[in-house]
């Protein structure tokens, strides 16, 4: 209790403050009684000493020194029982008392040292056991809305009305769980912050620097943060379960100053708040387990039924009137950004695949498109449906310009990560998805095996390709190349030329000489020479089709061959 509290105690109601006045706010822990001057030395923080002043009658060092030692101690006060042994206080005590902050009680004659003890020991006993009961009645009140199924919202809405201040719960991130604002408040934080759940509330700087490991906390650190223009004092808690942080809650003080009992509601709230989250995280676990389940039977064409797939795709959130595309995103230097432990990659790992899933989920809510989305090691699989489109080349370009603009959101909330896309074709039957998903797969195998530079790469761009790699015999395939492409390839290698990437580019420009030449950044004159040079080489005049397509499909061999 505090020391203005002692001073209203009606049995001792004729103690006086008379020197340090702004002491009165001084917590008292303890009572101690002062019956020899090492006394001093084995003081605690917060007690309230008290004395018949007999030892300082006669000891002007300990008149001199008294004063600055408890204030240094952090000692709550001195009472001192005048016209016993001394009638006045000496001049230095009370200049040492002005100086300090430090307050000096006088004790009546008629007072014992002792009996004034005991009425403050029960005055701290009756408060305690007071705060205990309340204490108690709020855990209960907690734990009953827990168990009735009201969620971290209605423990959110029951610690506003303790601490009458705006009360928060976030993840171990920092993105918004729960928040309520006390009614009528002048200052509303969600003026100023963006309250939108599951989304980062505020920068990081208000849990940076908190301690790591949730055991050190023994009370609810106090922090600043700047809002509106304004520093606004923040109470933090942490969340924990089973030695892991869940989260955090954050009461801002734009009310009132939290007192003792605010602090226990806050510490019993995190305890009913960590059961909720947990209950929360094995719910959507154990969903995530049955869809996925599904998803890879159907992946792996353990169905066969499409009765049964459409019935289920239902459930999982796919509707049947819609075309349906399989797209693979594929983490490739996850363990490069974070390359501490096994622990902490799958902790990076799990953090980028739900900021995937976030970002592509939001985009696809506003483009009005279906989404649903699995996981598999460092793949995010998603299936994305697209409305019912008769023509198809329009339906495969929507699927590119979705991902791409999924790749720009990404590029903005995940930094260093290399991410690459597959995306298989669209299909208007749900049993197709598994071809679509062993697409985009193949999608992703051939851009890497031809060393493709870029992120997206699209099934349909790459059939051909698809169909040389799937020869069994690669000894035909080097022979349909040397037949082919080998001799320029040579050329170049003899000559340091690169006639090989000149006809690629008259091919990539549909055999336009003009756009060729202006993209490659080549004289038109001399992309002609260089043509005419290649039809002397391999012996064509460009004129027959089939030499043509052969010519191209030997350029694709000759990639397949890593050439």
């Amino acid at each position: 209790m505090k020391l203005k509290d002692v001073l209203k105690i009606k049995e001792i109601e004729d103690l006086k403050v008379i020197s340090g006045f702004k002491g009165k706010e001084q917590v008292i822990t303890n009572i101690n009684i002062m019956d020899n001057p090492d006394t001093v030395k084995w003081l605690q923080k917060g007690e309230l000493l008290l004395t018949t002043g007999y030892l300082l009658k006669d000891d002007n060092e300990l008149q001199k020194s008294l004063i600055k030692d408890l204030s240094e101690k952090g000692c709550s006060g001195l009472g001192i029982k005048l016209k016993r042994y001394i009638d006045d206080l000496p001049k230095i005590m009370l200049e040492q008392s002005k100086l300090y902050n430090f307050p000096i009680i006088a004790i009546p004659y008629n007072y014992s040292l002792s009996h004034i003890s005991n009425l403050i020991y029960k005055q701290i006993y009756n408060k305690q056991r007071e705060l205990l009961e309340k204490s108690i009645e709020i855990h209960k009140t907690l734990t009953q809305l827990s168990l009735q199924g009201g969620g971290l919202d209605s423990i959110c809405s029951e610690l506003v009305k303790i601490v009458s201040n705006p009360v928060m719960m976030v993840d171990d991130m920092g993105k918004l769980l729960c928040f309520k604002e006390k009614q009528g408040t002048f200052f509303p934080i969600e003026r100023y912050l963006n309250i939108n759940k599951n989304e980062r509330v505020f920068t990081q700087s208000l849990i940076d620097n908190l301690p790591s490991n949730i055991h050190s906390y023994k009370k609810a650190i106090k922090k600043e943060y700047l809002l509106g223009g304004k520093k606004i004092a923040v109470r933090i808690r942490p969340i924990a379960g089973v030695g892991t942080l869940l989260g955090y809650i954050i009461i801002w003080e734009t009310g009132r100053k939290l007192i003792e009992l605010d602090y226990m509601a806050m510490e019993h709230s995190a305890t009913i708040a960590s059961l909720e989250i947990i209950k929360r995280k094995e719910i959507e676990a154990t969903k995530y387990s049955i869809r996925r389940d599904f998803f890879d039977d159907l992946l792996e064409e353990r169905i066969t039924s499409e009765k049964v797939i459409e019935h289920l795709s239902e459930i999982h959130g796919l509707y049947l009137n819609r075309k349906s595309v399989a797209v693979v995103i594929k983490i490739n230097n996850y363990e490069i950004v974070n390359d501490k432990s096994i622990f902490q990659n799958k902790n990076t790992l799990a953090s980028i695949r739900n900021t995937i899933d976030k970002v592509s989920n939001a985009l696809a809510i506003k483009e009005n498109k279906n989404l649903v989305s699995i996981h598999r090691g460092n793949q995010i699989i998603l299936f994305i449906q697209l409305d019912r489109i008769n023509n198809s080349k329009y339906s495969k370009d929507i699927s590119k310009k979705f991902m791409e603009k999924v790749y720009h959101n990404l590029r903005l909330n995940i930094e260093d990560i290399n991410i690459s896309i597959g995306i298989g074709k669209l299909y208007n039957r749900l049993i197709k998805l598994g071809d679509s998903f062993k697409e985009a797969v193949e999608a992703l195998d051939i851009a890497e095996k031809l060393n493709y530079k870029g992120y997206l790469f699209q099934y349909e761009d790459f059939m051909i390709y698809n169909l040389l790699s799937s020869i069994e015999n690669k000894s035909e395939l080097e022979r349909f190349y040397r037949n082919t492409i080998y001799r320029l390839y040579e050329y170049d290698k003899e000559n340091n030329s690169n006639l090989v990437s000149t006809l690629e580019a008259y091919f990539k420009y549909n055999n336009n000489i003009s756009e060729a030449s202006k993209e490659t950044f080549v004289h038109r004159n001399t992309f002609i020479y260089r043509m005419d040079k290649i039809k002397s080489i391999l012996n064509t005049d460009f004129k027959d089709q089939n030499e043509l397509f052969e010519m191209q499909l030997g350029l694709k061999a000759m990639k397949l061959l890593n050439v």
